[in-house]
């Protein structure tokens, strides 16, 4: 099999996004929002995004769950058997910093929605490639060698129409869809760019797991930036408070711990100094 040229692969499937739009609107009733970009439940073809989507349910079920993480831990973090008996808890801290809005209210809390659907969709899809398959069923080698086949012909058919300056419309049919089974097998083999819109080069050698770590990280920064001042405690322990598995508010463990955190956020900038 071939090898993909992610150059190549980022133009086809930014030429295939485009199609993709402009077929979407031109059957959007006038009255309708207008919605150019693609929100993370409606992945192409994406069975289990559509799961999540129902498990993650409304805003209001998720400023809940996130209420019920704020109550239930104790502010500063520690361990259980390290925790004090009148210590306070995030709820109370958040309150007096006067962050509640901001951390139940968008555009914050649609940054929540999203890693906790990415965490989620990444949980079941990890499940699907331990056997070797796909969310369709499957072998995820079929996939692979789809896509490498796509691009390239895609490559050829564009070298082969430029050598004869024969202009697009020609083929514009066998194009168009090429384009859609293009998009259609990212989606399985780059599962993270499809969802976050980042070119396939950009893709850190990162988990997905530290990559929503940061992006957490980062929105509390910028709020407390705005408001003039810093608390980096309070920003990495509110990340591994958001980024831990619900079970956090039964265990009172989180994971990633806000030490992780921090790691990761020195990774980060350790690896840009390097570029």
């Amino acid at each position: 099999m071939a090898a993909v040229r992610l150059g190549e692969l980022e133009r086809f499937v930014s030429e295939a996004l485009e199609l993709e739009t402009k077929e979407r609107l031109k059957h959007q009733h006038p009255a309708d929002p207008v919605r150019v970009a693609i929100p993370f439940p409606e992945i192409s073809e994406d069975k289990i995004a559509a799961a999540v989507s129902r498990e993650l349910s409304t805003p209001k079920h998720t400023q809940e769950q996130l209420l019920a993480r704020l109550h239930g831990l104790q502010y500063p973090y520690a361990p259980p058997n390290q925790q004090r008996q009148k210590a306070g808890t995030f709820y109370q801290h958040v309150q007096k910093k006067n962050l509640l809005t901001f951390l139940l209210g968008p555009p914050f809390l649609g940054e929540v929605r999203s890693v906790w659907f990415l965490r989620l969709h990444h949980q079941l899809l990890a499940e699907h490639r331990h056997d070797k398959k796909s969310q369709h069923g499957y072998q995820v080698a079929f996939h692979q060698e789809m896509l490498s086949t796509l691009t390239n012909q895609l490559r050829k058919v564009c070298t082969i129409a430029a050598k004869y300056k024969v202009p697009r419309d020609w083929f514009v049919a066998y194009y168009r869809e090429s384009l859609k089974l293009l998009l259609r097998e990212t989606s399985v083999i780059y599962p993270e760019w499809r969802m976050w819109q980042v070119p396939v080069s950009r893709l850190r050698p990162r988990s997905l797991g530290v990559e929503s770590q940061l992006r957490i990280f980062d929105a509390i920064t910028r709020e407390l930036t705005e408001r003039k001042t810093k608390n980096h405690q309070l920003t990495r322990e509110l990340t591994a408070l958001i980024c831990s598995p619900q079970s956090c508010v039964r265990t009172k463990i989180l994971e990633p711990n806000p030490e992780a955190v921090r790691m990761s956020v020195r990774d980060r900038r350790r690896t840009k100094r390097s570029q």
